[in-house]
């Protein structure tokens, strides 16, 4: 893992050569061990996380939750989040009902509520890594700024998390992705989207994310990671793998996947898998208990009406 770790942290522009750019984060060993290590253990909670956990339920339904919007697991995620400090991961978790509840009026976002995004092909759903994450991939030298509508963009997030969760294996509580940042040039670089998608992780989805590998960033992409990076989390960048190629092939994917999990473009043998192609039980995922409630009062969205 010191061998990874140590190729890792060189892949980026050198600050010392590449004068004028912002430099690339080195990944240390410590921060790339954890990235690629840690997963959430949820049924592994001391007597006071239990306590706190306890605290957590009454605070949320006492600020309008009901039981049946939340799980003990989801909870966790929440406290775990925010250090375990009742009040603002209680914050955080209505800000996150009351979010889904308005932007996913039909409890998961379809296919024709994202035509555009899924027509770029940019977002692929693959195997699992060894500890049965879900692998989710983009491409984002099929990302085009200019033409990108940031409305559907933040769907299509919506939609690839949901899917990846959907597709967890029981007790799996995180999915880890892969960034891929080859061949990309200033039409594929959006500062917006690219700061999006990280308050999204933070926000909405917290400790979903086992660990981001950020592959082949130009060092142009310097310029836009200066911008982004100081609204990531420390908890956040501790799971961000900055790498080439050569070590992803080399050294992460045969150390972390089954090599039939990974597309041969990244150094395994599978086959890439357009999220829209990725068919399994479970998907579409059980309406919510939010849209139940609403098409019980009569003011549920149509299901089979356009976005809402």
């Amino acid at each position: 893992m010191e061998e990874l770790a140590a190729s890792a942290a060189k892949v980026g522009p050198d600050p010392h050569t590449d004068a004028g750019r912002a430099p690339m984060p080195n990944t240390p060993a410590p921060a790339l061990n954890a990235a690629l290590e840690s997963h959430v253990e949820g049924s592994r909670l001391s007597e006071t996380e239990k306590k706190t956990l306890s605290q957590m339920r009454a605070a949320v339904i006492e600020q309008g939750a009901l039981e049946e919007d939340f799980d003990n697991p989801s909870l966790v995620r929440f406290l775990k989040a925010r250090d375990w400090n009742v009040k603002k991961a209680s914050k955080l978790f209505m800000n996150h009902l009351n979010w889904r509840q308005e932007f996913v009026p039909h409890g998961y976002i379809r296919d024709e509520d994202i035509p555009n995004e899924l027509a770029a092909e940019k977002l692929y759903l693959q195997g699992f890594d060894k500890l049965g994450r879900p692998l989710s991939l983009t491409m984002v030298r099929k990302h085009d700024a200019a033409k990108r509508n940031l409305e559907e963009f933040q769907r299509l997030l919506v939609y690839g998390s949901d899917k990846a969760i959907a597709r967890m294996p029981p007790g799996v509580e995180q999915f880890v992705g892969l960034l891929d940042l080859t061949g990309i040039g200033y039409k594929n670089m959006d500062t917006g989207a690219l700061r999006f998608l990280f308050d999204f992780l933070q926000g909405f989805y917290p400790e979903r994310l086992g660990f981001l590998i950020m592959l082949n960033a130009p060092s142009a992409f310097g310029m836009v990671w200066k911008v982004v990076s100081p609204f990531i989390h420390q908890k956040t960048r501790d799971k961000l793998v900055f790498c080439n190629h050569k070590t992803l092939v080399d050294k992460v994917v045969p150390k972390y996947f089954e090599l039939d999990q990974v597309p041969v473009e990244y150094g395994g043998t599978g086959k890439l898998v357009r999220i829209q192609d990725q068919k399994f039980p479970g998907w579409p995922p059980e309406l919510p208990a939010y849209v139940k409630r609403a098409q019980a009062s009569g003011k549920g969205p149509d299901i089979d009406s356009p976005f809402a």
